[in-house]
């Protein structure tokens, strides 16, 4: 009986292994490990991939992503982004108007003197500045300090003479200065401070003339002409010239100042009138209903307009000024359509700082700057 019972378990026992009963359970080791892998590599995804809910479809569009979760999980780093392909993500930005640029610039600045008398207008290549001051010269009338780099038009002008506070100001960029001629101080400083400058009445051929004006007024230069010697000063970095901002914030507190008027000397009036479409403001001269147009035919415009009050004095019976840039002022800082007050300082060897009345310094938009330096006493007038 025993033996019986014994064959009978035993060929159950057969016939379940011949049947497959015996067989792993459904949720093997295999499958538990597959997803513990896969919480792991979630785990490891960046967080914006781990929130964002994705299709069936778009999970194989996603071949990138894939890929990077799989190069970490198995320890494979040459599957990630290589340092070319980071490269080609880099952005540069100008450090004078805090916009993006292509590639890394290791030009000096270039810095031209133009005029602004009646004659001189309409100017060349002023659209294309980065940067561009307007200084009161003798006789009432202002010159314009226009900075390039990088990217140089061929034609600027028309080119005019220097005075000590516009060579100063170029120092204060480490600047290549264009110029025809200075004045008998403007000279000495020159020569005493050791300033990179071509005076076109030592080097006339980076420089020319054209038939369509009257000297002194049809002087030109441009990149063209000049590039030569500029390469030769290549290797510059700069620092950036004003904290920038990525967003304005406006305070219903805000001074609005949609029209700026200007009053320089005598006659001569700068108009500014912001365009809240295009956060900028386009400029007039004179005559509120005359835009400055540069030669191109667009009207001059600025995404942010500065006015530096500077003790200024008479120095000789020619009208000469004195401008004291090197020590500190009034200022005021039109951007987004408001005005804020502050001041400015020159620190030893470095460039001009701007703050607003709190002590900080002031962050602009990215893009181009006008700075209108003025003689203390002139009166600005703006309005909504």
């Amino acid at each position: 009986m025993k033996n019986k019972k014994a064959m009978a378990i035993i060929g159950l026992m057969i016939f379940l292994l011949l049947s497959g009963c015996a067989s792993e359970p459904t949720t093997n080791e295999s499958v538990i490990e597959e997803d513990h892998l896969a919480a792991e590599t979630a785990d490891e995804l960046p967080e914006v991939e781990q929130g964002r809910a994705t299709t069936p479809a778009e999970q194989v569009d996603d071949v990138p992503v894939i890929e990077q979760a799989e190069g970490l999980h198995n320890n494979q780093p040459e599957q990630l982004t290589t340092v070319n392909e980071q490269e080609a993500f880099t952005e540069f930005f100008s450090p004078f108007t805090g916009l993006p640029i292509n590639k890394l610039i290791l030009d000096r600045v270039v810095m031209v003197s133009i005029g602004n008398s009646i004659m001189a207008r309409p100017q060349e290549g002023l659209a294309e500045a980065e940067f561009v001051y307007e200084f009161l010269v003798e006789g009432g009338v202002t010159r314009l300090l226009a900075l390039y780099w990088g990217d140089i038009p061929d034609k600027i002008g028309p080119v005019r003479s220097v005075r000590p506070y516009i060579i100063e100001t170029a120092l204060e960029f480490d600047a290549l200065l264009l110029h025809a001629g200075a004045c008998p101080t403007g000279f000495e400083l020159l020569e005493r401070r050791q300033v990179e400058h071509l005076d076109q009445i030592f080097n006339s051929r980076y420089y020319w003339r054209s038939n369509e004006r009257k000297p002194p007024y049809n002087l030109y230069t441009g990149n063209n002409k000049f590039s030569p010697y500029l390469k030769k000063l290549t290797g510059q970095e700069y620092k950036t010239r004003f904290p920038f901002q990525r967003i304005s914030f406006i305070n219903a507190n805000d001074l609005k100042a949609n029209k700026i008027k200007i009053n320089y000397w005598g006659n001569y009036r700068v108009y500014y009138r912001y365009d809240p479409d295009k956060n900028i403001y386009y400029r007039y001269i004179s005559d509120q209903q005359q835009p400055h147009y540069d030669g191109n035919g667009s009207q001059l415009n600025t995404r942010n307009l500065i006015v530096q009050y500077a003790a200024t004095r008479v120095i000789d019976s020619v009208g000469r000024l004195s401008i004291d840039l090197n020590s500190t002022g009034k200022a005021l800082i039109f951007k987004d359509g408001i005005v804020k007050g502050g001041y400015w300082e020159k620190p030893a060897d470095d460039w001009t700082k701007f703050y607003g009345q709190d002590g900080q310094e002031i962050r602009l938009n990215p893009g181009k700057t006008w700075i209108q330096v003025v003689p203390d006493s002139t009166k600005v007038d703006f309005k909504e």
